[in-house]
């Protein structure tokens, strides 16, 4: 077996999907061989899936399938893997991004609005649809304000839409730019003639 056999645990299937296929071309391993050390690098769920499989199946090589369009092989464990892990991993994979997003100090309103946006759109694109009210919520707590900003972005959010919230959060980062500008000109030195 090799150091560089790619492993799956269950998370980051698309990745691992992507580098078994790469391990399967480039491996000096005979390929009757090859499902079957995939199969020992995998963990859990994974691992539980492909000892379903049949065998010999696996250690068919692709020129003696019958009929020939017949998975085996890598071929056949990454099918049998995709039907559990490449649509529930992506779906996840998206709602975890969106659920984890956290704005950093360093980060502008409009940028970080943007983002969480296109997060929330790529869930929309996977059937999930979150109502506004949480929408409104998850947008002000990722927004990561201190607890008065916070406090000031809910008092001036008219309706706790996603929108609505949106307005609240770039009136409120609009003027804490405005209140930026204004300390630092007073803290420019005074010319005298």
């Amino acid at each position: 077996m090799s150091k560089d056999t790619p492993s799956f645990d269950g998370t980051g299937y698309k990745r691992y999907r992507q580098l078994a296929k790469i391990w399967a071309t480039v491996s000096t391993v005979s390929e009757e061989h090859k499902a079957m050390i995939l199969i020992m690098f995998l963990k859990d769920k994974a691992l539980d899936i492909a000892l379903t499989i049949d065998e010999e199946l696996l250690k068919t090589k692709k020129a003696d399938a019958e009929p020939p369009e017949t998975k085996v092989g890598v071929e056949l464990l990454i099918a049998q893997l995709d039907e559990i892990y490449l649509e529930s991993d992506d779906t996840l994979g998206k709602y975890e991004r969106f659920e984890n997003l956290k704005r950093n100090s360093e980060q502008r309103m409009t940028e970080f609005i943007l983002i969480f946006e296109s997060l929330e759109r790529e869930l929309k694109t996977e059937g999930v649809t979150l109502p506004e009210l949480v929408l409104a919520y998850k947008l002000l707590k990722a927004a990561n304000l201190s607890n008065a900003d916070e406090k000031l972005a809910r008092a001036t959010c008219t309706a706790m839409t996603m929108e609505d919230m949106k307005k609240s959060l770039m009136r409120l980062a609009d003027s804490q730019l405005n209140k930026s500008k204004v300390e630092e000109s007073d803290s420019l030195p005074i010319k005298v003639k």
